[in-house]
């Protein structure tokens, strides 16, 4: 009798050991694939550390105080993570969390959770922030918790969903998204739903059945009629953007991203959908569509990247229209910016470009050199594949870059264009 109660305690021990490996295998999986002592090696182990502490603090239902040895070690290991990365404070602010809770519960600890995993999210660390979720989830799993716990599972759900998509795992991510709409429609919560009816559409979108996307995302748009759901009708319009860029239905592209820009108050947000329409004008030919909005975007981009982005495609556009004054003023505002290897490349890939229009073949030549060795150093293939036929062709004395007009803009488009023009108006007298 007694071994056989040691052979279940061994056997449930296994079995802890087995799903606890499995619910963080991405932790364990970014271990060993990162350099031992790496700063994403040690946000990864304290990450690991602190869940595992704050599940044996969870499951055990003691207090903080009764495990100071285990504590003290977790802490060890983040303050082991540079101070200048999220996961330090927020995994010192988890720990915290348990010393004030008289007995453990994920439920006390979910918005810290949360915010672990969103930080993890927005570092595309997406299979670690997908473990983190699953701890939120669980906290608020149907039946068990409060509406307010059931709701943050949910978001939970969207977010983890959303980081499946950016895996590739279209099966997970629409499991994720359908466990999220239920529980929406369980507590009647409109936004939530929505939101996760967006997500499906999207599932569908990446499967390739976009016309089905497209349609599940109209419906959504004509149920998001209130006030709280107006950021959901701006992501749908966004979404439709894009598929109506992949449809080759431009003109809708560029309206639907317009609807999105009017829609979302989020600057951050705002100025994401406006880069999309400036770049699927300039793919259409719709140069001064695409000139107002990336005008708007170098006068009022909050991120220095953004702006960097911006004026990189208003060289192009300077270069496509002829207008050298312009190219000059805009490629000298970003001499010397550290801009990164990537954004470097391109930089020189459309000032080269601009060379070559402006009859500087030389110039072009050594430029185009330049973003092959980048490229090559870096590993940009894209880049690459493009500055090396463009070398090729700046190379042929023969060759000669032809002038391409722009295409009119469609008369359904007007207000588009009215409205971009007004806006860069503005940011004008405001810069």
């Amino acid at each position: 009798m007694k071994q056989d109660g040691i052979a279940a305690s061994t056997a449930a021990d296994a079995g802890s050991a087995k799903g606890e490996v499995a619910r963080y295998r991405a932790f364990f999986v970014t271990l060993g694939s990162v350099p031992e002592g790496a700063a994403e090696w040690r946000a990864a182990f304290a990450g690991l550390v602190t869940l595992r502490y704050i599940d044996a603090w969870a499951e055990s239902g003691f207090s903080g105080s009764s495990l100071d040895a285990e504590r003290e070690a977790v802490e060890s290991a983040i303050r082991a993570v540079p101070s200048d990365m999220p996961e330090h404070r927020l995994l010192h602010q988890l720990v915290h969390a348990s010393l004030r809770e008289p007995e453990g519960s994920l439920t006390s600890v979910a918005p810290l959770l949360m915010a672990y995993g969103r930080s993890l999210h927005q570092r595309s660390t997406w299979a670690l922030a997908v473990a983190v979720y699953a701890r939120v989830r669980a906290a608020g799993a149907p039946g068990t918790g409060t509406r307010h716990d059931e709701l943050l599972g949910a978001v939970a759900a969207l977010r983890s969903g959303a980081c499946q998509r950016k895996l590739g795992d279209a099966k997970a991510a629409e499991a994720e998204y359908r466990s999220a709409l239920s529980i929406a429609r369980k507590w009647d919560d409109e936004y939530i739903a929505l939101r996760a009816r967006t997500g499906l559409a999207d599932v569908e979108a990446d499967r390739g059945n976009l016309p089905e996307a497209d349609l599940q995302l109209s419906k959504v748009i004509a149920d998001a009629v209130s006030e709280r759901t107006r950021e959901v009708r701006g992501l749908a319009w966004h979404d439709r953007a894009h598929i109506a860029h992949r449809r080759g239905r431009v003109a809708e592209a560029v309206d639907y991203a317009y609807e999105a820009w009017s829609a979302i108050d989020d600057p951050v947000a705002r100025e994401r959908v406006l880069g999309d329409l400036a770049a699927i004008a300039l793919a259409a030919g719709y140069r001064e569509t695409a000139r107002d909005a990336n005008l708007v975007l170098a006068a009022t981009a909050r991120q220095p990247l953004t702006n960097w982005v911006a004026t990189i495609n208003l060289m192009e556009i300077a270069a496509l229209d002829r207008r050298e004054v312009d190219f000059t003023r805009l490629r000298r505002s970003l001499t010397g910016v550290a801009l990164g290897p990537g954004l470097q490349a391109e930089y020189l890939y459309y000032g080269a470009l601009g060379d070559l229009a402006f009859q500087r073949r030389s110039a072009a030549i050594e430029a185009l050199r330049r973003v092959v060795e980048i490229a090559e150093r870096h590993q940009l293939g894209e880049v690459l594949f493009r500055a090396e036929a463009a070398l090729k062709r700046a190379c042929d004395e023969t060759y000669e870059p032809r002038t391409e007009p722009a295409v009119a803009i469609p008369e359904r488009l007007a207000h588009v264009c009215a409205a971009l023009s007004n806006a860069r108006t503005l940011a004008t007298i405001a810069d």
